[in-house]
């Protein structure tokens, strides 16, 4: 009978992937109509934006904002270095955008909206094709990941030199404040939101394509169980959030809110919480670039790869740790950089480095969570011993990130500002 069940299961999980492919493909083709339909027009505006550029530079770009991080990020410090007069033509220049075809946050679009010019895409997306097709079109395009210097990376430390693009109204902060009691979270409470990456999120909205590669990246939510009470018993409630997640968040805490499953998530909310938490506990995905916007701190846990931490977030953060099947133990900040295994440019096949990714434990994260708290409120006491490893771990991984660099390639991390948790550093032989 349960065999039987299963296979149900399993049909009706793989009709729901095969309907979600049918409307991909349909949305797919009706682009491709709506540009040819335009073509003719949209050729015509290359030639115009062309005539007019000694004049003044028109840019058509697009945003990417099928995934919350470069909508946030990118976005945001794309704002931020115009402003400062980074990374932009030295003419006189318009921009022009229009989103990708999934948008995660409509919120977030109707926010940015308001900073920035952004059309429909029917007709700019001919236009950004021709241009990006023609000759010399590099000058009138603005790519996804061209809008910063580095992607989202904030290497000029923008972040912690400015206020948040995004403000909140009057009417938009008596909403978020009647949401969030509503959600359970009292008026002038302290919170803290959760966010675990899985696979769900991307297997869901994006089905047709193979996401697998980014699997090393998930991470088990029963290992932030003891973290999160302990947590709460400290007064402070906490919130997972999450768009699609696999498992709920199981403890029966009554400062847990399990936001991701208790159908109660709103996008609005999702910034609204992001903006006012305390601080985030992100394993480093998507959502954990909205505190960020939001100038709030950021704890990261279980982050991976080690060469990409967000060095430039006022936070605190721990990786997952490298075991060598190999030698048949953990390997060290050295070795790592030695295995090629730090990450900088890209993501890393660990099968083949014959690494194997080892989770925090639930008393590691509890740990860095307790750290963070203590540093957030000015109690955190820094020993000599801390104060040698921290120092020893930034020399190692900057050496690192320099010897793994092209002349050619952009810098991952500008001046560092974030820590490494102080038991993570204190584990024997990982800085040997």
């Amino acid at each position: 009978m349960v065999a039987y069940e299963e296979m149900d299961h399993q049909r009706m999980g793989l009709s729901r992937k095969l309907q979600q492919l049918r409307i991909t493909s349909l949305g797919t083709y009706l682009e491709k109509v709506s540009i040819l339909a335009t073509l003719p027009i949209a050729f015509l505006c290359v030639i115009i934006i062309r005539a007019i550029e000694p004049i003044i530079l028109i840019r058509v770009g697009f945003l990417l904002s099928d995934r919350i991080g470069h909508f946030s990020a990118n976005t945001e410090l794309y704002l931020l270095e115009k402003a400062a007069g980074i990374n932009k033509p030295k003419s006189r220049y318009i921009d022009i955008f229009f989103v990708t075809k999934l948008v995660c946050n409509r919120y977030l679009l109707k926010k940015w909206s308001e900073h920035l010019i952004i059309v429909p895409g029917f007709l700019l997306r001919g236009i950004y094709k021709i241009n990006s097709f023609l000759p010399g079109g590099d000058a009138f395009v603005v790519k996804g990941n061209d809008l910063t210097t580095n992607n989202d990376r904030d290497i000029y430390n923008l972040y912690a030199s400015t206020e948040p693009i995004i403000q909140f109204d009057t009417e938009e902060r008596a909403l978020g404040g009647l949401l969030m009691e509503e959600l359970g979270i009292p008026q002038g409470a302290k919170f803290i939101t959760l966010t675990v990456r899985d696979s769900s999120y991307l297997e869901t909205v994006m089905p047709n394509k193979d996401w697998s590669y980014h699997n090393y990246r998930d991470s088990d939510i029963d290992n932030f169980i003891l973290a999160s009470e302990s947590l709460a018993d400290l007064g402070f409630f906490v919130v997972r959030v999450g768009v699609k997640v696999r498992k709920e968040l199981n403890t029966k805490h009554p400062r847990i809110i399990d936001y991701a499953c208790n159908g109660k998530r709103t996008e609005f909310l999702d910034l609204y919480l992001a903006a006012k938490c305390e601080f985030c506990i992100s394993t480093g995905n998507g959502f954990d670039a909205l505190p960020c916007i939001f100038r709030r701190p950021v704890l990261f846990v279980n982050h991976i790869t080690l060469g990409k931490l967000p060095t430039y977030v006022n936070g605190l953060a721990i990786t997952k740790h490298h075991y060598s099947i190999k030698l048949k133990r953990r390997l060290s900040l050295e070795e790592i950089n030695n295995h090629n295994a730090m990450g900088f440019n890209g993501h890393t096949n660990y099968n083949d480095l014959e690494i194997e990714l080892q989770e925090n434990s639930p008393e590691e994260i509890r740990d860095v969570c307790l750290e963070m708290v203590e540093i957030l409120e000015g109690s955190c006491v820094i020993s000599k011993e801390d104060r040698f490893l921290q120092e020893k771990f930034w020399r190692i991984f900057l050496g690192s990130e320099l010897r793994s660099c092209k002349p050619e390639d952009k810098p991952m991390h500008g001046k560092i500002l974030s820590r490494i948790g102080r038991s993570y550093l204190r584990e024997e032989g990982f800085l040997d």
